[in-house]
């Protein structure tokens, strides 16, 4: 509906107290109309009466990092702070200290996140979140065994999806994802979808959301040992810190094309344009849709490997 608003040429406005529309997405953290919206040109520092922007509304409500890193790619300031001098960082952990809430992974990762665009943080803030700076991060990655990681992926993936094909010989297949919450400690669900009777074409966005898959669980490594085992160096008892996390899905999203290219769907019966994605929960369609753009064309340049052809003699159309 957004998306048609705005195409019509209908504009953002502002209410009686001087909120946008990307204020009101902040509350809850609506990433979709947001995305929508600064991509239509919305001030991401606008400020209400109370003078607060969107960041500071979302650090005090309930957004995730996926919201804070939009804006924060949108240009939206976060070393502001609102009328009464509190910054986002404040923010949050007035509600840690003052109200007794936990300091969730979730928090620690906004705030690292925010420390990183350069938002003020009070020392003890700072070292409470671990905040290491950007440098610290890419040297931590380094350290981990990410050929190890995408390797185990890519066996553990292609032997669930043979035991899943023996079972499933005569649906019709159109997409593979793998749906994840990287930050989760490297949550990684196998889903599968078929055509259904009638559904015509859809969006992209409707189309690569896992959650209301046919199949959306035949898999989970979750229960897989020596994936726990693999994961477990990434991050700590929080979970995984989002520049890791983000790292982490760039390698599986390798994963997901070296699926497509080994043949591991070949027993299924697959549309001609059968596919693959990579969908992690604290993220945009958009973001997810350039990663896997970045994963096929190192595929090209490294295996130069073709689509196999379907294990059927003819593709279903």
């Amino acid at each position: 509906m957004v998306k048609k608003l705005l195409a019509k040429g209908v504009e953002p406005r502002v209410d009686s107290w001087k909120q946008t529309a990307l204020h009101l997405c902040a509350i809850d953290g609506h990433v979709d109309v947001a995305e929508l919206l600064l991509a239509h040109g919305i001030d991401p520092n606008a400020r209400n009466k109370s003078g607060d922007t969107a960041l500071l509304i979302a650090a005090d409500m309930f957004a995730g990092p996926a919201f804070f890193r939009l804006l924060l790619e949108h240009g939206a300031d976060a070393s502001v702070r609102d009328k009464e001098g509190e910054s986002a960082i404040d923010k949050i952990f007035s509600r840690v200290d003052g109200q007794g809430q936990p300091l969730t992974q979730k928090r620690i990762s906004i705030c690292k996140l925010l420390i990183a665009h350069g938002a003020p943080a009070d020392p003890d803030h700072a070292r409470r979140v671990g905040a290491g700076g950007a440098k610290a991060l890419k040297a931590k990655a380094e350290t981990f065994d990410w050929a190890a990681i995408e390797a185990h992926l890519l066996a553990a993936s292609t032997k669930a999806i043979a035991a899943f094909a023996k079972h499933h010989a005569k649906e019709v297949f159109y997409g593979f994802c793998f749906d994840c919450n990287a930050q989760s400690h490297g949550d990684v669900l196998c889903c599968l979808d078929t055509v259904k009777p009638g559904s015509g074409r859809v969006r992209e966005e409707e189309k690569w959301s896992p959650g209301d898959w046919e199949y959306q669980e035949f898999a989970n490594m979750d229960g897989d040992r020596k994936w726990r085992a693999l994961m477990a160096p990434l991050g700590d008892e929080n979970g995984i810190e989002p520049e890791i996390a983000d790292r982490l899905l760039e390698s599986i999203a390798r994963v997901a094309v070296r699926l497509l290219a080994s043949g591991a769907f070949a027993a299924l019966r697959r549309t001609d344009n059968f596919d693959v994605f990579v969908l992690d929960h604290e993220e945009t369609f958009q973001k997810a849709k350039a990663r896997m753009k970045r994963a096929r064309a190192g595929g090209k340049r490294g295996a130069k490997a073709k689509r196999p052809k379907s294990g059927h003699s003819k593709p279903v159309a």
